[in-house]
């Protein structure tokens, strides 16, 4: 190392320590040199990308300098083990922290590794005997190699760790946030730009589970892209919250006219289950539509056949009757009593009677939405009320409302029934 020698003076980027420790193993000549190709390779970066230029090719000066300072020594004593400089693992921390894209990072530490390899293959061309210039090629190429791999290796790691543990921050902050609102606290200062929606607008939630009921989606990348793709249909924002064994999608649009709940529906990931809120205005319309897409969840997973999207609109009637599991249950059995046969006979009665009611006694509705004769509608209403003990046409509303209830959960037909999940 004692033929390295800048060509100019410049302020060094890493620390003394490192530099002092460099200095006794290869000389302050060795230590000025690595100072001058590290501003070499970051000048060049930067005029490669003079439009662009920030954090990372700053930050990158003294990862840089200490990981050359450090292949130096490691050229000059082949037994030193190889560990990264923590100056660029903490680049790697700040640009992950930063939102910088690692491959930023990188081109700093492949150019140093390209600089200082390109001018000791020269310095070794000019100086070593031709003799012995093909091993000390091969020594060094193949030292400078080991160093790069190690560099690049233990960067990228930092850098991923760290993108974890802010994405986890986030998250939790996200979620800490949210729970507040919908807990009935104002909104914490900055809390549009920690969630990325605008509490003014209007607002719609959804929640996601797996159809296996193992978990809310196959990977976070489907909920991610699920988010984006709907939020941009709308002309809106997204915004999701892990649960656990479920998924909460929020999205903020400008104008109520703007949801689709067809465009939720086509662009839903195969293997997920949805529960839909409504549109709703302000913070107000953000938690009442939260709220609501819980309480569709909650019915979908009671329901003996659940569709696939469930939308509040369409279960808002079964999800208030039944938010009193023992008293749903109580009220059918006391309704239509003489119904509660679990055979599929009983079940074909309650059906056509319900779609009968619905309809307005019209015989031919009935018969065309449970694909069977008029004749056998007749057949089936007389029969349900002979198994009731009491005309079709006394207390409609309360019966249709327990048909409709024994339809969605059977289980409410049983005596014991567990409690609604909540």
């Amino acid at each position: 190392m004692t033929a390295l020698r800048a060509s100019r003076k410049v302020a060094p980027a890493s620390s003394p320590a490192l530099r002092a420790w460099a200095a006794e193993r290869v000389g302050q000549d060795a230590v000025e040199w690595a100072a001058e190709v590290t501003v070499a390779v970051l000048e060049a970066l930067v005029v490669r990308r003079s439009s662009q230029s920030g954090p990372t090719e700053v930050a990158g000066a003294r990862g840089c300098e200490e990981c050359t300072l450090v292949a130096l020594v490691g050229l000059a004593d082949e037994g030193l083990t190889i560990v990264t400089p923590e100056a660029a693992l903490d680049d790697a921390r700040v640009a992950a922290r930063a939102d910088i894209a690692l491959e930023r990072l990188l081109r700093v530490a492949w150019g140093c590794h390209a600089e200082v390899q390109e001018r000791l293959l020269t310095l070794v061309q000019s100086s070593v005997p031709p003799a012995v210039m093909m091993r000390e090629v091969r020594y060094l190429v193949s030292r400078l190699t080991a160093c790069i791999d190690q560099y690049i290796s233990d960067i990228s790691n930092a850098y991923a760790e760290e993108q974890r543990e802010t994405e986890g921050r986030l998250l939790a902050g996200r979620r800490r946030v949210v729970d507040a609102v919908l807990n009935g606290a104002p909104a914490p200062e900055g809390s549009e730009r920690v969630l990325g929606l605008r509490w003014t607008d209007h607002h719609v939630a959804a929640v996601g589970w797996s159809s296996a009921g193992n978990r809310a989606l196959h990977t976070e990348d489907n909920a991610q892209r699920f988010a984006r793709q709907v939020a941009r249909a709308f002309g809106g924002s997204s915004l999701i919250v892990e649960r656990g064994d479920h998924v909460e999608f929020h999205w903020s649009l400008p104008r109520p006219e703007s949801f689709d709940p067809g465009v939720v529906r086509r662009e839903r990931p195969g293997g997920m289950r949805l529960a839909v809120g409504f549109v709703a205005p302000g913070m107000r319309g953000f938690v009442a539509s939260t709220r609501a897409a819980r309480s569709a969840r909650s019915i979908g997973l009671r329901m003996g056949h659940p569709p696939d999207v469930v939308e509040y609109d369409e279960v808002s009637v079964l999800a208030l009757a039944s938010s009193d599991w023992g008293q749903a249950g109580e009220f059918v059995r006391r309704e239509i009593g003489g119904l509660i046969g679990d055979d599929p006979g009983s079940a074909s009665i309650r059906d056509t009677l319900c779609q009968f009611l619905i309809s307005g006694r019209s015989r031919q509705v009935a018969a065309a939405a449970t694909h069977v004769a008029p004749t056998t509608v007749a057949y089936r209403v007389r029969r349900a009320e002979e198994m009731l003990g009491r005309s079709s046409t006394t207390r409609v509303q309360e019966t249709i409302l327990a048909l409709q209830l024994a339809h969605a959960f059977p289980e409410l037909l049983e005596e014991r029934s567990s409690p609604l999940p909540a």
